[in-house]
This record gives C-alpha cells, structure tokens and sequence, in this order.
C-alpha cells in the first residue's frame, strides 16, 4: 500500500512507466517523513512512500506555459501566445519533488530517456530534464486538463485547433475497462472512434 492509497485519488495515467494521479481530496505528508502533500485537484507523479517518491504539479500554468514554449509549434508566435506565456514559463518550481533521493533522480531520468517514450527527454536538448518533465505535463494539461490551468488556457484564443504536431506527447492513459489499483478508478474512459468514411468508400 503507498501513501496515496490513504486518500482519495484517480489513476490519470503512466508517465515512464510511472503512475500519475490526481488527488480528489487535500493529502496530508512530510517530505522529511517520506512523504508529500497536495490539495484536491493537484496532479501527482508517484504514490509516495510504498511506491514511486510523489512529485506535485504545483503549478499547472507554468507546465503549459513551458509546452508551448518549447513545443516549436508555428502557431504560437502566430497567435501572439509568445508574449502571454512568458509570464509563466521556465518555472522549474512548479514541480515540487518530495523525498527524491539523487538515486530516484538518477533511475527516472534514465526512464525518460527510453525510445519507448513518444519524445523521450535527450541530453543534447536545449532545455533541461526539469523543463521537459514541465513540459510533458503541460502537453497533457493543455490537451486533456485545462480546467487546470484557467489563467492561461482562458487567454489562448480556440487553443486545440492551433497546434499540428504531437510534441511532449508522453503522459499515457489506460486502455477502456483496464484494472487499476487507484481506490475511485481511471480518471479517464477513454471510447473508442468509429473511423470517418471517406468519398468513394
């Protein structure tokens, strides 16, 4: 049983092979004693002790702020969202490590190399693994979250029909119908699409 067992809290989904959650009520802990802290509404990466060392998104704003600044997408110097997401971007504070020691570091760094990640972090990038950790979650958030982030996403006029590349594309959901281990379910029931008909088809 981990720390996050004790309250109550959704699978979002993996990141690395790492669980990511999302707490439905305040959690309680210490990072002295092993443990992290959230509000309700916070994403977690890790169930804490018992588990993976929580990491708290903190600051969601800045997660996204930090996608779009480093997803090179065209459409954000064309939209003007340049000049509205620097307030908020490079925020390497918006995520809050509890308990991490340098080998947990060392062994989720060495996870998010792996080409089995959709953009998996590299050493020759011009952004550091704190950036593109910020970043991955800011993907996510913009996509699938940004009730999380209003005071930025409420700025980006019609945001999902601007970007064309999946960059940061590496929070992952569970398939419909999986178990999970997470006390109130998967956060998410992913359905599945019936394909558009083509002309001539």
């Amino acid at each position: 049983m981990s720390h996050i067992d004790s309250y109550a809290h959704q699978l979002v989904g993996y990141l690395a092979g790492v669980r990511v959650y999302y707490a439905l009520e305040d959690i309680d802990g210490s990072p002295q004693d092993g443990d992290f802290d959230c509000k309700a509404g916070q994403l977690v990466l890790g169930g804490g002790s018992g588990e993976w060392p929580g990491m708290v998104l903190d600051d969601p704003n800045a997660a996204v702020a930090t996608f779009l600044a480093l997803t090179g997408d065209e459409a954000v110097e064309k939209r003007g969202w340049a000049d509205i997401i620097t307030p908020w971007q490079f925020r390497d504070e918006a995520l809050r490590f509890c308990a991490w020691r340098p080998e947990d570091y060392r062994h989720f760094v060495e996870r998010c190399e792996s080409p089995a990640l959709i953009d998996p972090f590299r050493e020759e990038a011009d952004y550091s693994f704190t950036q593109w950790l910020l970043a991955s979650f800011g993907q996510f958030v913009f996509h699938a979250m940004p009730e999380l982030a209003p005071e930025l996403m409420d700025q980006l006029d019609d945001p999902w029909s601007a970007l064309k590349h999946p960059d940061f594309c590496n929070i992952v959901l569970t398939a419909p119908n999986t178990p999970t281990y997470a006390n109130h379910g998967a956060l998410f029931h992913p359905v599945r699409r019936e394909p558009k008909k083509r002309a001539g088809f």
